[in-house]
């Protein structure tokens, strides 16, 4: 080759990150050229003198080669794609999990990067919004019926929430939603969930009562605003439904939280009958949730 041997040629396409198969045809026999070549990504190396058949083998097999890549480029693309399409589940399936499971903060944070959350981290507050009385309507509607409903209230909660501030936001059951959520930056929160009460009450034939945890300024503590907003929720019964109720001191109880990975322990143990297994999986249980301290 004038003025570029073989081995300088691979050099320059390796540099260039040019996608290739090289293969060498040479009078070389040394040993030392040939691993030269190999190990800067030769993918053949034909000595001279060589048949046709040679030559065509060489290619054919540097064809299936390449065949074989675009394969598996293309199964590692859809599994991209669909990792891409199954983000919004698997964000809500973190949520579910921040909610009510012990995890350690360097686990929080790995999934947190992997799941490119679109919310700041932080600060974070829970709302849990119900349908009121939709539990005994439920029993009558038609599950079409049912189903336009809790879309109508769903769409209402995303698009206001969507107009101020980041959030997930999940079907908890039947009749209530659950938000993890930053405060709005222009408004209190309580006015940002009485304006989704207000437009669900308005561009909907349902109302909601919608109960607020305090602020989290930690990821760790989100389960906290959860609790919180479950006991503010309750006391919708006594207003009649159709509110917001932020969480004070006096709202109720707040469950303690512990290790999912120890109530899957114990759920095995029970179903397998090892009963010391499930006592010291409930005393390790009961030790986690002393832990943590519960409001007045």
């Amino acid at each position: 080759m004038p003025g570029l041997s073989g081995i300088e040629m691979v050099k320059l396409v390796a540099d260039g990150d040019i996608p290739s198969k090289i293969i060498f045809i040479s009078g070389y026999t040394d040993f030392n050229y040939a691993q030269e070549a190999v190990k800067l990504g030769a993918f053949d190396y034909l000595l001279k003198p060589f048949t046709p058949q040679q030559v065509i083998d060489a290619v054919a097999k540097a064809r299936d080669a390449v065949l074989s890549e675009l394969s598996r480029h293309n199964v590692l693309r859809q599994m991209e794609l669909q990792l891409a399409e199954s983000m919004p589940h698997l964000r809500q399936e973190f949520c579910r999990r921040l909610l009510r499971y012990d995890s350690s903060l360097e686990s929080l944070n790995r999934q947190w990067g992997f799941l490119q959350m679109e919310m700041a981290y932080s600060p974070l507050l829970v709302m849990v919004a119900e349908i009121d009385s939709f539990e005994e309507k439920a029993r009558l509607l038609p599950i079409k019926e049912i189903e336009l409903a809790r879309f109508a209230v769903q769409n209402v909660l995303e698009e206001t929430l969507a107009s101020r501030t980041k959030f997930i936001l999940m079907r908890e059951n039947v009749h209530q939603f659950v938000a993890v959520l930053n405060p709005p930056a222009d408004l209190d929160t309580a006015g940002l969930l009485e304006l989704c009460r207000e437009n669900i009450d308005r561009w909907t034939s349902q109302s909601v009562s919608i109960g607020i945890g305090s602020q989290a300024d930690t990821i760790q503590s989100v389960y906290l605003s959860y609790e919180q907003a479950k006991a503010a929720l309750s006391y919708a019964f006594y207003s009649g439904g159709n509110c917001v109720l932020p969480y004070t001191e006096k709202s109720g109880f707040i469950s303690p939280r512990f290790s999912a990975d120890k109530e899957k322990e114990l759920l095995f143990a029970l179903r397998s009958g090892n009963q010391d297994k499930a006592a010291k999986m409930l005393d390790d249980i009961f030790m986690e949730c002393s832990q943590y301290p519960v409001p007045p």
